[in-house]
């Protein structure tokens, strides 16, 4: 069974884990409706370093997500 979550994520911070074993904490931007892709958009968290160059934002699908958390602020 596929992990997924819906439009109700949108402007929440998530932590991301991924099937490849990769972790992202990301703010999700937009969950796609499933005829238009069954993925999301998201912005990956760096609070590291505040001063450099915002990275793109990242489409990602759900069969890729192992599982997610909510990130409280």
């Amino acid at each position: 069974m596929t992990m997924r979550f819906g439009k109700e994520f949108e402007n929440r911070r998530l932590r991301l884990h991924f099937s490849d074993g990769q972790v992202c904490d990301g703010l999700i931007i937009e969950v796609a409706d499933p005829e238009d892709g069954d993925g999301f958009v998201f912005d990956t968290l760096d609070d590291r370093d505040l001063a450099k160059e915002k990275a793109p934002a990242i489409w990602a699908v759900f069969a890729d997500l192992q599982k997610y958390e909510l990130l409280e602020k």
